[in-house]
């Protein structure tokens, strides 16, 4: 598991310093730590042997979003998954979609069908997974999938039922599904995919009179993964706002990126 420092974290250290008895001390720790400091509006890489320009968006009737870079391809995919239960969508379908077009990959932010059972929710995810690779500008070698929330918990079943058609996946605070995580992290052995896991520290959601404690599912997820022999790693950011699970919210920092990063890594050849 990897701990995560992030702008909002210094904003956090210089206020406190303001009302400091310790006010030398603070002014040296800031600078060292402002060497650190990463902007939030940084552009991030194009993919490896990628090109980049205006992308294509195409908005569906479904609430789904479609979305291609300029130039013909072949391009890696990625699949978003977002979050949410019933009417309620979690997640930035169009700006995920928009941003992974503007660094050279085809996208799709697949609204899958309202409920607030999973039923019927994974059939819908694995057939926008073989649309996405059956596009003529998709090179079907090098696919990725990110999911948020409980759209985190269908990209790992997805990636336990499609095994080495998935390169590489990303969990962001994935959801427990009333024991469906645990149930799904049984086939563990079956992902090929590398995976990363991210995360707000205080992403602790209150449902009910009951806590959901997501630091915690994630630290599950690794260590099963771990304990399988697979690609993974863990990254817990600083809490944020008032609830870490709205981190994911938007296309942002600290997590783009990294997910940014990550696929090109894994998707890049």
């Amino acid at each position: 598991m990897k701990i995560s420092t992030g702008i909002y974290q210094l904003a956090s250290i210089k206020k406190a310093c303001l009302n400091s008895d310790y006010v030398p001390l603070c002014l040296v720790l800031l600078v060292l730590l402002g060497g650190c400091e990463t902007d939030a509006s940084a552009t991030n890489p194009v993919a490896p042997s990628q090109t980049s320009g205006e992308p294509t968006v195409e908005s569906l009737s479904d609430g789904s979003y479609r979305c291609r870079p300029a130039g013909t391809g072949p391009f890696a995919g990625i699949l978003y998954n977002h979050g949410g239960l019933g009417t309620a969508v979690g997640g930035d379908l169009e700006g995920v979609c928009r941003s992974f077009a503007e660094i050279g990959y085809v996208a799709w932010s697949q609204r899958r069908p309202n409920g607030m059972s999973l039923d019927g929710q994974l059939e819908s995810v694995l057939e926008g997974f073989e649309a996405l690779r059956a596009e003529t500008n998709v090179d079907p070698n090098r696919l990725g999938i990110l999911g948020f929330s409980r759209g985190g918990l269908l990209t790992l079943q997805v990636a336990i039922s499609l095994g080495g058609a998935v390169r590489s996946i990303v969990l962001c605070a994935p959801a427990h599904g009333n024991g469906t995580l645990e149930r799904t992290l049984v086939d563990a052995a079956l992902i090929q995919a590398s995976v990363r896991i991210y995360v707000a520290e205080n992403d602790q959601q209150i449902n009910g009179g009951s806590v959901t404690d997501h630091v915690a599912l994630s630290q599950m997820v690794e260590s099963a993964l771990q304990d399988a022999g697979k690609d993974v790693e863990l990254t817990v950011y600083p809490a944020y706002a008032d609830d870490g699970h709205t981190l994911f919210y938007k296309v942002r920092e600290p997590w783009w990126s990294d997910v940014s990063r990550f696929f090109n890594a894994t998707l890049g050849s």
